[in-house]
């Protein structure tokens, strides 16, 4: 209501006053894709940025994929506010490419690497006991981690539910590909928790990506091909999550921080781009900036996801060789967006 916004504004306005340093973390939200959250976001997200310019406080967007932009009522607001940041940084270099297309002045604009490279797991010890529990410490196989989101599927929205069994054929097809053609164990897993809405209390719950995985296991039951793949069926934190990724030989993710989770651990990776629109370049960007950029799959394309891990089968060894020298570039990327700041300030 009228009243819960005007007590929100007036806080976000102390909050600006009493700031040095205003710092947008949008993500790929800078741009269309916040409005997918709820109407008028990215608006909203831009009426904030320029209140904190025009009360001359330093203002940065910092590792972001801004676009696309193809809302011409935003347009020319989002051109004013980007030109008026202090800093922006790019966590890939594609979304200059959307920039440019949409005239925005790019001239200041640094493309690094995506701060999720830096983030570190638990140590292996702490998740023995899950490992134990579904046979992650046997080495008796190669394993493959398989990651799906409501994002990779052929037709939208990416929250639609039900779906229907074929929806699922693709994926289950390249579980089976993995199973019964490489002879690989594969573990099906979400990358994504919920939590309850206030005001009930905090807690980590299984987040819709789960349901999705339910559900591949359900098909994949009902076709009886493959044998040999297990659903983590864990609430896991980010720190296990990543834990648990460090122990596949292989991983196969459609969500890019789960291939990213991957990659900074040297797993050869195969990344499922989103099946329909708006379609995230973002994962392209990520992929170049990892150094796999030929194994990004497309799952509009029949057999490209098994063509892909395939490929990364072939060539998983010189593939974690090239990890082991691309990540630490990539990481170093990384941490300058937040060195970066400093400067804003000598």
């Amino acid at each position: 209501n009228n009243t819960e916004q005007g007590v929100y504004g007036e806080n976000f306005i102390d909050e600006v006053v009493n700031s040095d340093l205003v710092i947008d973390f949008s993500g790929d939200m800078w741009g269309d894709n916040a409005d997918f959250l709820g109407d008028n976001r990215f608006l909203v997200g831009l009426l904030k940025d320029r209140v904190a310019q025009l009360l001359g406080k330093k203002t940065a967007l910092i590792a972001g994929s801004p676009g696309p932009f193809n809302n011409p009522r935003t347009l020319g607001f989002a051109q004013e506010v980007f030109e008026s940041f202090d800093l922006v940084t790019n966590r890939e270099s594609i979304s200059v490419e959307l920039l440019e297309i949409s005239d925005f002045d790019v001239s200041r604009v640094v493309s690094l690497a995506c701060p999720a490279f830096l983030f570190e797991p638990k140590a292996v010890s702490e998740i023995a006991d899950i490992s134990s529990r579904v046979g992650l410490s046997r080495k008796d196989k190669v394993t493959f981690g398989f990651i799906l989101c409501g994002w990779n599927f052929l037709d939208g929205p990416f929250d639609k539910w039900p779906r229907r069994n074929s929806d699922y054929i693709p994926f289950a097809e390249a579980v089976e590909y993995i199973t019964e053609e490489l002879g690989a164990r594969v573990y099906l897993m979400s990358h994504s928790n919920g939590f309850p809405i206030p005001p009930l209390p905090f807690k980590l719950v299984h987040g819709r990506d789960y349901k999705i995985v339910k559900q591949l296991e359900t098909v994949l039951n009902s076709r009886g091909i493959s044998k040999d793949f297990y659903v983590l069926n864990n609430i896991l934190d980010a720190w296990q999550t990543k834990a648990i990724i460090s122990q596949f030989d292989i991983l196969v993710s459609g969500r890019v921080h789960g291939a990213i989770a991957g990659l900074s651990q040297n797993v050869p990776t195969v990344i499922i781009d989103y099946g329909h629109g708006p379609k995230a370049h973002k994962l392209k960007g990520f992929a170049i900036e990892a150094g796999v950029e030929d194994y990004v799959a497309d799952p509009n394309t029949k057999n490209d996801i098994i063509t892909k891990i395939e490929l990364c089968w072939l060539n998983r060894f010189e593939l974690k060789q090239k990890l082991k020298q691309q990540i630490p570039i990539a990481k170093t990327k990384a941490r300058k967006n937040f060195s970066s700041l400093k400067n804003l300030f000598e």
